[in-house]
């Protein structure tokens, strides 16, 4: 679920603001040294590292999140599928009531 909530939600916003601000925005000199472009990163390598799934070329990472934890691939893709279903967007954005995102 924080994968969901706290990375891939956020991150939804980030690429919004890259669709809809000039790259000369103050927001992505701010945001630059914070975040970088973990992102994109999360929705490629960092997926396949929490639920141990090959990569597009078919190759699987040497360390993932079940090789450590009590936890199996399948039962995290489904937590993050699960956490998928039930966000909305309002327990993200509870500050925007009937606002523009509605």
């Amino acid at each position: 679920f924080h994968l969901v909530f706290g990375h891939l939600a956020l991150e939804a916003f980030v690429a919004l603001a890259y669709k809809h601000l000039s790259q000369e925005h103050f927001v992505f000199r701010f945001l630059e040294p914070i975040c970088g472009d973990v992102g994109f990163i999360n929705r490629s390598w960092g997926i396949e590292l929490i639920c141990d799934l090959p990569s597009p070329e078919g190759t699987k990472h040497p360390r993932v999140v079940p090789s450590v934890l009590p936890l199996t691939g399948p039962a995290c893709l489904e937590a993050v599928l699960r956490a998928q279903r039930l966000m909305r967007i309002e327990d993200l954005l509870w500050f925007d009531r009937g606002g523009y995102l509605q």
